[in-house]
């Protein structure tokens, strides 16, 4: 639980999920190392996700269902899933891998980087692209 302050992970540590948890609060994730999933379940995290480390899902399932600002690496292994749900996210870092992007519900802005992953899900939403984003 992130009750309004901030859990910061600092260069060079890692958080590693392993649970179907629910991450609730009010207060800010602020990833400068590396998040990373690594079991088969889902994982739903409320408070908002500050990223400019790496977030890697290799296992299973994220769903971020706070506000979201990317500027860092997102790795999304094949038959993966990271779901936006409601609020706003803005990715401005490189999505790789071959696993699925869903979004449902709010606003999703890619801006910069490369966008590359497997599939990806609107469903309710607003989704904007960029004219400095690649996509492949």
């Amino acid at each position: 639980m992130v009750p309004g302050g901030t859990l910061a992970i600092l260069p060079g540590g890692s958080l590693t999920l392993t649970s179907g948890a629910t991450v609730l609060g009010t207060g800010i994730i602020a990833n400068a190392g590396t998040l990373s999933k690594t079991d088969t379940t889902t994982t739903t995290i409320v408070p908002t996700v500050v990223n400019t480390g790496t977030i890697s899902i290799q296992a299973g399932a994220v769903t971020l269902s706070g506000d979201s600002l990317s500027s860092g690496p997102i790795s999304i292994s094949p038959n993966r899933t990271l779901e936006l749900s409601n609020n706003t996210h803005l990715i401005s870092g490189d999505v790789s891998g071959n696993g699925n992007i869903l979004v449902s519900g709010g606003t999703f802005v890619v801006s910069g980087g490369t966008y590359s992953t497997g599939r990806t899900g609107v469903t309710g939403c607003s989704l904007l692209f960029s004219s400095w984003a690649t996509l492949s």
